[in-house]
C-alpha cells in the first residue's frame, strides 16, 4: 500500500468533509464508490491538487510546519541547509521543487489529521521537502522527457532515493530523515 492509498483511504474515511469547501473542490467525487472508481482511472493526483492549494513558497511552508512552539526543533535541524538544497533543486528541476513543497505540506496535514505531536509533524514535512533531493543529480533532460523512458533513463530515475542519501549522509540532523528519504518509492505491501 503506497502513502496515496493511504490518504485514498483517510478520505474514504472522511468522505470528502476534510476542508472547507470540499464538495466543491471534489466536484461531485462525493462517494467512496466514485472516488475509488477515480482512484482506478489514476486520479488520485486530482484529490491532492483540489484539496491541497499549491504552496507559494518555501518560507510560506516554513511557516505552516513551525510554529513559534517549535523553535527549538527547527535549531535540531540544519534549516539553512535544507533551504540550500531546495533552492538548488528549485533551480535545477522547478517542477520537482514545487512537487516537494506539496508533499511536504500534504504530508504535516495528514500528519495533523491523524494527531501526531507537532515534534514529529515537523520532522515528517521536513523528510517530505528532501524526499526527492537526489533528483538534482539527474539530468532535466531525463526529468522533463516527453514520452516514455528507455531502461537506462528509468534505472537512473530509479536511484533517486540513495542519490538524495548520498548528498544528505555526512550530515547527524538528517539521519531522523533517512528513511523518508531511501524508502520513499517502496510499498508496504512489498
Amino acid at each position: 500500500m503506497s502513502c496515496f492509498d493511504i490518504i485514498l483511504l483517510y478520505f474514504q474515511v472522511e468522505k470528502a468533509n476534510l476542508l472547507k469547501d470540499s464538495d466543491a473542490k471534489l466536484k461531485g467525487l462525493s462517494s467512496k464508490k466514485d472516488m475509488a472508481a477515480s482512484y482506478r482511472k489514476g486520479s488520485i493526483l486530482l484529490y491532492v491538487k483540489q484539496l491541497v492549494l499549491p504552496v507559494q513558497n518555501l518560507n510560506t511552508l516554513m511557516d505552516e510546519i513551525s510554529p513559534s512552539s517549535l523553535q527549538h526543533n527547527t535549531n535540531k535541524y540544519n534549516i539553512k541547509i535544507i533551504t540550500t538544497l531546495l533552492q538548488t533543486l528549485k533551480i535545477h528541476h522547478f517542477s520537482t521543487y514545487q512537487h516537494s513543497l506539496n508533499v511536504a505540506r500534504l504530508s504535516a496535514w495528514l500528519a495533523r489529521k491523524i494527531g501526531l505531536p507537532q515534534s514529529e509533524i515537523f520532522e515528517i514535512a521536513l523528510g517530505a521537502l528532501i524526499h526527492d533531493i537526489g533528483k538534482i543529480k539527474i539530468d532535466t533532460s531525463i526529468l522533463d522527457k516527453p514520452g516514455k523512458l528507455t531502461h537506462e533513463e528509468w534505472q537512473t530515475i530509479k536511484k533517486h532515493p540513495q542519490m538524495g542519501l548520498a548528498l544528505v549522509a555526512g550530515y547527524n540532523w538528517a539521519r531522523s530523515l533517512y528513511p523518508m528519504i531511501a524508502y520513499h518509492h517502496e510499498r508496504i505491501d512489498s
